[in-house]
């Protein structure tokens, strides 16, 4: 299983969108702790369709059909929405 598997398992049995999940909720879905640059920079956030990119944490919300929309690194807010990149 990959690390970030959880986070595939979880958006891939939602229906609805978009999706607003805190940090928080991404780590519990997840199982531990976001790293630091996720909380900071906007590029840990990318929807990256290279397949030679070393972020596989962003290819878990792609694999399961979602983007990121939105950050909000004051709220600690995340949102997915549903779609083609």
């Amino acid at each position: 299983m990959a690390k970030y598997d959880p986070l595939y398992d979880y958006l891939s049995g939602l229906t609805q969108a978009p999706i607003l999940m805190t940090f928080q909720e991404v780590e519990r879905v997840l199982g531990f702790k976001l790293p630091a640059s996720a909380r900071s920079y906007s590029a840990w956030w990318a929807n990256e369709q290279s397949s030679r990119s070393s972020h596989t944490h962003c290819k878990s919300w792609m694999a399961a059909g979602f983007k990121v929309d939105a950050i909000d690194f004051v709220s600690e807010r995340v949102t997915f929405r549903r779609g083609s990149q």
